[in-house]
């Protein structure tokens, strides 16, 4: 019984750890896809990135 009762944390810490960084990368994903949809909405093309002025480009 003292076995299973010093494993226990363990085991629990690691699915926490688990599930925090599963549900962290989900959360990115998540932000990341609206983010991809948001500038498709804006500019209307998802694939071309949004024009650069040409100030921005250097002198």
């Amino acid at each position: 019984m003292l076995h299973g009762e010093g494993l226990a944390p363990a085991i629990v810490a690691m699915l926490a750890a688990l599930l925090a960084t599963v549900g962290l990368g989900k959360i990115i994903d998540l932000l990341n896809t609206r983010r991809v949809r948001i500038r498709e909405q804006s500019y209307g093309q998802g694939s071309r990135p949004p024009p650069i002025p040409r100030s921005d480009q250097g002198t």
